[in-house]
């Protein structure tokens, strides 16, 4: 392999989005699988964290956790921000293409955000981490999206 031949040290992983739903961590580990037989080294997956209040949901996010880790894969948890913004259409693909309207309902928050609002999202933060403390035998890596979170 030309990765380990310019660097032995190398991880290898497979980082992709919506990797906790359950219909999307059944084809992720089928594809590491068919992967794996054919002689190629993943060493884990990153589970890009693009997130909200409502979803993940703890048992969807921890059943992945501890789908991938049962491969004997790391976990990094790559791109973590919880939106506090109102879901507008949902894109779930990388078009980088799509274009979406931008309206105020969709940013409600010009001013800053309210006391409440960073209440709430220091308790999902809160809920978050106490998740990956659970499984920080898995979860070898978490990192961030931007700089405002």
């Amino acid at each position: 392999m030309l990765v380990h031949q310019a660097d032995p040290d190398a991880e290898l992983y497979y980082n992709d989005f919506d990797m906790w739903k359950p219909n999307k961590v059944e084809g992720t580990i089928r594809l590491i699988k068919g992967l794996q037989e054919k002689g190629l080294r993943i060493d884990g997956v990153g589970m890009q964290g693009h997130w909200a209040f409502d979803f993940p949901s703890n048992q969807d996010l921890e059943a992945a956790i501890e789908a991938y880790a049962a491969l004997g894969l790391k976990v990094m948890v790559t791109e973590l921000d919880v939106t506090v913004l109102p879901e507008a259409k949902r894109e779930t693909g990388a078009d980088i293409r799509a274009r979406l309207q931008l309206t105020d309902e969709q940013n409600p928050y010009v001013d800053g955000l309210p006391d409440e609002m960073q209440q709430k999202l220091a308790e999902r933060y809160a809920e978050l981490f106490k998740i990956f403390h659970k499984h920080s035998d898995k979860v070898s890596r978490i990192t961030f999206w931007g700089v405002h979170d």
